[in-house]
């Protein structure tokens, strides 16, 4: 595991939900044929730069599109700034017990969850913040919450570095 984690908080990551609502593609009917009319992948992501850029923190990513894309390919859907605090995936089928796994193997001491599906963690899961399929990162309440664990639980960076 990447040493940069140790005593760095993390956000573990999920994108449908989170990122971009969970329809995030618009089909409409041309000439018979449906096409494309809307792609609203990773929407949001600038969003979550927003809340997270000026704190110590790291993301990784619990999304079943861990499954089908490498982590370089998830990291060039966003842009470049969260990107880069992007440092890994996890490995394995079930997500609450893939996280786990990867808070005991990289020594995690602080972190969150951004998920919009109850059904893949325990009942009162307290690092779960649940957000809503259709607007995700961008609800303020969201929003305040993942800011109040930032401030509890990482740093502020020096408003002179990358």
């Amino acid at each position: 595991m990447d040493e940069q984690l140790l005593g760095s908080a993390v956000i573990f990551l999920d994108f449908d939900g989170v990122l971009h609502p969970t329809n995030y593609l618009r089909f409409e009917e041309v000439d018979g044929e449906l096409v494309l009319a809307e792609d609203a992948r990773c929407c949001w992501s600038e969003t979550l730069w927003g809340l997270i850029g000026k704190y110590d923190c790291q993301v990784v990513v619990h999304s079943s599109w861990r499954e089908s894309h490498t982590l370089q390919s998830l990291q060039d859907l966003l842009p470049s700034e969260l990107a880069k605090r992007v440092v890994a995936v996890t490995i394995g089928g079930n997500r609450y017990k893939s996280i786990l796994d990867y808070v005991v193997d990289a020594k995690v001491r602080d972190y969150i969850i951004l998920d919009d599906c109850a059904d893949e963690f325990p009942i009162g899961c307290g690092d779960l913040l649940l957000c809503d399929g259709n607007t995700g990162i961008s609800s303020p309440e969201i929003q305040k919450q993942l800011k109040n664990f930032l401030k509890s639980s990482a740093t502020q960076r020096d408003s002179h570095e990358p």
